[in-house]
């Protein structure tokens, strides 16, 4: 496999997960359907990647028929359910856009990134011997040549700063505080 491949792969995921987004954003029949649509053809194009790169053309069977049945033809009907029952399409969020937009951030960075994280209590020796151990490895030569015949960058942040990132991403400000309380219902 290539990283042209792993690439692909990853924008039709990204994509899917772009997607999933519309419920949080928009509420109603038709963004679902329009949604469901979207990530039926992604889903489409992420098998017939596969395919393609795995040589393997029974999958384009599969990828021809998600894309037929899923992409096309269930969209359609459920649109013509919706039109005969009369539903409307509705405007507002079941989220805010400022909350979901930080979900979404985080379920990105944290996907792009591929972190390791400990359960909390760990202790900080041992947190301080697992950092050094992925430092060392991300250095080593024949992982670098490993990830080279991959073609997967390799631009690792060390431990400390993948924790002041993902704090800074946390820390909230008291009117999103406020909504995830809302939301949580606490």
């Amino acid at each position: 496999m290539t990283g042209l491949f792993s690439q692909l792969v990853m924008l039709g995921s990204s994509g899917m997960l772009l997607t999933a987004l519309i419920v949080l954003w928009r509420r109603g029949l038709p963004a679902y359907i329009a949604a469901y649509r979207w990530q039926s053809w992604l889903l489409a194009a992420v098998v017939a990647t596969i395919a393609h790169f795995g040589d393997d053309t029974s999958l384009y069977w599969v990828a021809g028929a998600l894309l037929v049945l899923k992409g096309i033809a269930i969209p359609a009907l459920l649109g013509a359910m919706r039109r005969r029952v009369g539903v409307t399409p509705q405007v507002t969020p079941f989220v805010n856009t400022e909350t979901s937009l930080l979900v979404a951030s985080l379920l990105v960075s944290y996907s792009a990134a591929r972190p390791f994280f400990l359960s909390p209590g760990v202790p900080s020796d041992r947190v301080r011997i697992l950092r050094e151990a992925a430092t060392k490895t991300v250095k080593d030569s024949e992982f670098l040549a490993e990830a080279e015949k991959t073609k997967r960058p390799i631009d690792p942040l060390s431990g400390v700063e993948m924790e002041a990132m993902y704090k800074e991403a946390l820390e909230l400000s008291p009117r999103l505080k406020a909504l995830w309380k809302e939301l949580l219902g606490r």
